[in-house]
C-alpha cells in the first residue's frame, strides 16, 4: 500500500507512535490456509536437512538444527504423529494467539486511535501502514474474502469491535491505495 500511496515520503517522515514496536501485531499473523503449504514446508525439510550435512552448512549448525527439529514437530503434527502433548501444546499456543490478536483489535487499537481515523491522525502515518494490512490478513484468516465483508469476519471472530476499529477499517478500504494494493477488493 505504502508504494502506491503517493505522499508516502510525508507519512515516513510523520512521529510514529511506536505501536508496532511495542505490541508488534506483524508477529501475530497465523498462516493461511493454503493446501500446498505443507507441501512446499516439507519439501523444504528435505532440502534442509540435506544441505545441513554438507561442509559447507557446518559453521551455522546449530541454526539448522533448531529449523530442522521446529519444521519435524510441525511435519508430526499435521500427519498425527505427535505425541498428545504436542498436539495440546500447539492448540494451547495458538488459542494464546487468538486472544492476544483480539485483546489488540478490541483494547490496544481503539486507545491508540487519538484524533482519528488513523493512528497518526487524518492521513495514515508509518504505524497505520503496518497495522491496515495485518488487520487485513487477520480479516481474511477469519473468512473476509473482501474487504467489504472484514469488519463482519472480525466480528464474527471477536465479538463486536468498538467504533474506532471500525471507523479505522472503512477509511482504509476507502483509499486509493488500499484499492490499489487489494485489486478487486480481494484481501490476501
Amino acid at each position: 500500500m505504502m508504494k502506491n500511496w503517493p505522499k508516502f515520503r510525508a507519512a515516513s517522515q510523520t512521529c510514529s507512535t511506536q505501536l508496532v514496536s511495542i505490541d508488534d501485531p506483524l508477529s501475530l499473523s497465523p498462516a493461511p490456509k493454503n493446501p500446498s503449504r505443507p507441501v512446499i514446508l516439507f519439501a523444504g525439510l528435505s532440502h534442509l536437512k540435506k544441505y545441513a550435512a554438507t561442509v559447507e552448512a557446518q559453521v551455522h549448525k546449530a541454526f539448522y538444527d533448531r529449523q530442522i527439529t521446529s519444521i519435524s514437530g510441525l511435519h508430526a503434527i499435521l500427519n498425527g504423529q505427535a505425541p498428545d502433548h504436542a498436539k495440546q501444546g500447539l492448540f494451547s499456543k495458538s488459542s494464546a494467539l487468538w486472544d492476544g490478536i483480539k485483546v489488540f483489535i478490541v483494547e490496544t487499537l481503539p486507545t491508540a486511535i487519538n484524533e482519528g481515523p488513523f493512528i497518526g491522525g487524518v492521513r495514515p502515518g508509518v504505524d497505520d501502514f503496518h497495522v491496515g494490512a495485518w488487520i487485513a490478513r487477520i480479516a481474511r484468516v477469519s473468512g473476509a474474502q473482501k474487504s467489504e465483508e472484514g469488519l463482519s469476519a472480525l466480528e464474527k471472530r471477536f465479538g463486536p469491535l468498538p467504533e474506532k476499529v471500525k471507523a479505522y477499517w472503512t477509511a482504509w478500504i476507502g483509499r486509493d491505495s488500499w484499492v490499489k494494493a487489494y485489486r478487486d477488493n480481494d484481501l490476501h
